[in-house]
């Protein structure tokens, strides 16, 4: 039911199934964007039904019914259905913290419809612990996805175990000045005999390393000044420099369309404020080009 389909003579769901196929061999699968897909509240996983057997490959209906604001249904949405069906696939729209009422994903100055999802394998359905739709902005007609999934991380230790971390190694103020100091503290005969003791031994290669860098740091401790360690500053937050011609009435406007954004998809189904988000975003794009334009012909 798409034109740019149906112009790229392609079938874009059967590329998601060769695709899923590919790398869920790899490990679990996450899907996330603008499918063009409505399905209503459409089942994304197998209903039990009395007296048949799945195979344990099978997802069947443990999980929570799905929620939508959009009850309407297209060609694109049996399909999206249908590949979280057969691929033990899980749609965190509508049934997830932070979004349990299936809010609108899309809005245009038409109407509102949900054709955006986040899809994961239900394997690791538990592990996302909030999904939610952000308010319509100026810059799309979609609105900006946002999930979080809990993962441990992969240090290679035992639960229950501490990781020990080795210290940081001494840092050192180097000056020419003392190069040849240094380099007779190293010719020593305490030291020289101290490294051909550590290199004749068969220990192994972290713990001769490990000594060998603590005669080097003891001997430079004599000669060179250690280098005090800081604290880290916190890094200051990086302003976007806003264009010369970007003046009150652009930010004034601006703030008006963001909050907006928030009311429609608030009360998306509100006609006067669905016309004055988009005449006013029409105000903003005509009115940042028109001092666009202004501006490069001042230059």
């Amino acid at each position: 039911n798409s034109s740019r389909e149906q112009r790229l003579d392609c079938d874009h769901f059967e590329l998601l199934q060769e695709n899923i196929y590919k790398f869920s061999k790899s490990g679990n699968i996450i899907l996330c964007g603008d499918f063009n897909a409505r399905l209503g509240t459409l089942d994304d996983y197998v209903h039990e039904m009395e007296g048949v057997t799945f195979p344990t490959t099978v997802l069947t209906g443990s999980i929570e019914p799905r929620k939508s604001r959009d009850i309407h249904i297209n060609t694109y949405g049996k399909s999206l259905a249908e590949l979280c069906c057969g691929n033990e696939l899980i749609i965190l729209n509508g049934r997830t913290k932070g979004d349990y009422i299936g809010q609108f994903t899309c809005h245009t100055y038409s109407g509102a419809s949900v054709v955006d999802y986040t899809v994961v394998s239900s394997e690791i359905l538990q592990s996302i612990k909030h999904f939610t739709v952000s308010s319509i902005t100026e810059f799309s007609h979609h609105c900006f996805l946002s999930f979080a999934l809990e993962a441990e991380p992969r240090l290679g230790v035992d639960k229950g175990e501490t990781l020990q971390l080795l210290p940081l190694p001494a840092s050192f103020v180097w000056n020419d000045n003392l190069k040849d100091t240094l380099r007779e503290n190293f010719i020593n005969s305490n030291v020289s005999s101290e490294m051909n003791t550590l290199f004749e031994s068969l220990n192994e290669t972290d713990s001769v390393v490990s000594k060998f860098t603590d005669v080097i740091v003891n001997v430079s401790r004599n000669v060179v000044k250690i280098r005090n360690r800081q604290t880290p500053k916190k890094k200051r937050k990086r302003t976007i420099q806003k264009q010369r011609w970007f003046n009150t009435s652009c930010y004034l406007l601006k703030k008006e369309l963001k909050k907006l954004g928030s009311l429609l998809s608030k009360y998306p189904y509100d006609p006067f404020l669905r016309h004055k988000f988009f005449a006013t975003k029409k105000i903003i794009s005509d009115l940042l080009n028109g001092l666009n334009e202004i501006s490069k012909a001042n230059c």
